[in-house]
């Protein structure tokens, strides 16, 4: 298949240690934390109360407008719902649970063996029953990504996982190969897409090998092996990169006749679909110089750091928790922070890896404008945001930076570019929230 060229990215050094090590069934601790905030849109609203009894499977948070169900992982009892510490650095509404270690499910809808035997709409209900959201970090509903508003001829599996040291995806497409097809037979079904293109970058050659032999006489699915240059996996990236497609600025995928899901999202559905099971464990790497070894888990939703942690050996030189990964994933301040439907992975960085930012001049290199995939200048973004000019930044692009990293990366300076850009797009983002105000303000008055 051809594949069509791409601007910016960036050639990073990708420390697969954990590609080899198969996934483990991770016992859940004696307490979980279930945060309520795991989707776009606003926090579920709490259906328990502190004292309940509650079995594994059931329904503990329903969504407020946009959103997905959030279920208990494990049976047990209610400690209490109160605000716990997000991975994101805030605190948001929570479910802590004691677990009482019998695993007691509660009532699950009976499983669907063929998918396309049902209506699109049924899939798509039962996809939001079970509280599926995208698992490669953005966490968008997915059932409201298979009601598009127009027509998707191309469905894209998003097997990249282009960010160093997370290996849980590639796990997953060696180790659940049957779930996958069943999984995206069910979404290519519900979206009417004509094809079925797999996206692999050429560092998991294993993967690829296993999805081609997997997907043999299958004429409307292709396994395309993708250059291993980051960010690869951004969906407008990899969108252009093997249909030639290109999205608008914040356009969506369904405007160019495409989809995209990652792998873990895939087998989230399969699961909801065939065995009526809703979203309360998912894959997780766990890896970094601080650990001493890496390791890839099935890890209950709510789960803290620090019991993942403890089951890979932990230095005592720890510096630094990354939720996600490296580029783009959310550094959080205690072992205490629980494992959402998001976090593919949980690096645990030593001292010395550490890499600290400096105040220095820009070098005027150019190296950030031509790593960005977006095309817009990190340099100047940072240099307003230091000005303090947030409407000047917004002029200039800032809000349509996905925060991939690479400019940071590449910066011969160390600038810190990014936390700049994300200070900018923050402040936008309250200038705007505090305009809608003052204007719903002033027309109630009227």
């Amino acid at each position: 298949m051809r594949l069509y060229k791409v601007r910016g990215g960036i050639a990073i050094p990708d420390h697969k240690e954990g590609a080899h090590s198969p996934l483990e069934e991770l016992t859940p601790p004696a307490v979980l934390t279930v945060s309520l905030l795991q989707h776009r849109g606003a926090s579920a609203r709490p259906v328990v109360k502190r004292g309940e009894l509650v079995r594994r499977g059931q329904c503990i948070g329903e969504p407020v407008g946009l959103g997905a169900p959030i279920h208990s992982p494990v049976s047990g009892k209610v400690i209490e719902v109160a605000s716990r510490l997000h991975p994101s650095g805030f605190y948001c509404e929570s479910v802590v649970i004691e677990n009482d270690g019998e695993y007691v499910d509660a009532d699950r809808p009976e499983g669907i063996a063929d998918p396309t035997s049902v209506k699109p709409e049924v899939i798509r209900r039962r996809v939001h029953e079970a509280g599926v959201v995208g698992l490669g970090g953005a966490m968008f509903p997915t059932s409201v990504k298979l009601a598009p508003e127009g027509p998707v001829d191309t469905l894209i599996i998003n097997g990249s996982e282009c960010e160093p040291y997370l290996t849980c995806d590639h796990r997953v497409m060696l180790e659940c190969t049957e779930d996958l097809i069943y999984g995206w037979q069910a979404l290519r079904y519900a979206l009417g897409a004509k094809r079925v293109l797999i996206a692999v970058e050429a560092n998991k050659p294993d993967a690829i090998a296993k999805l081609k032999q997997a997907t043999t006489g299958m004429s409307d699915v292709e396994v395309v092996t993708v250059p291993a240059v980051y960010p690869q996996g951004a969906e407008d990236v990899l969108i252009r990169r093997v249909t030639g497609r290109r999205l608008r600025a914040r356009g969506l995928p369904a405007e160019v006749g495409c989809m995209v899901h990652n792998v873990a999202t895939v087998l989230a559905v399969a699961r909801a679909l065939r065995d009526g099971e809703p979203l309360i464990k998912r894959a997780v790497t766990v890896a970094g110089s601080g650990v001493q070894r890496a390791a890839n888990f099935w890890v209950a939703i709510g789960t803290p750091a620090g019991h993942l942690l403890d089951h890979v050996g932990r230095r005592d030189d720890i510096r630094q928790l990354i939720f996600g990964g490296p580029m783009m994933g959310q550094s959080v301040s205690s072992e205490d922070v629980p494992v959402i439907k998001g976090t593919n992975g949980l690096l645990a960085i030593a001292e010395d890896d550490v890499l600290e930012f400096t105040t220095g001049v820009c070098l005027r290199c150019g190296w950030c404008l031509d790593v960005c995939p977006v095309g817009l200048e990190p340099y100047h973004l940072a240099r307003l945001a230091e000005a303090g000019e947030w409407h000047e930044a917004e002029a200039a692009g800032a809000m349509l930076c996905y925060e991939c990293g690479s400019c940071s990366y590449r910066c011969p300076g160390r600038r810190p570019l990014l936390p700049l850009i994300k200070l900018a797009k923050g402040e936008i983002l309250r200038e705007q929230a505090a305009a809608r105000t003052r204007s719903q303000t002033s027309g109630g008055v009227a």
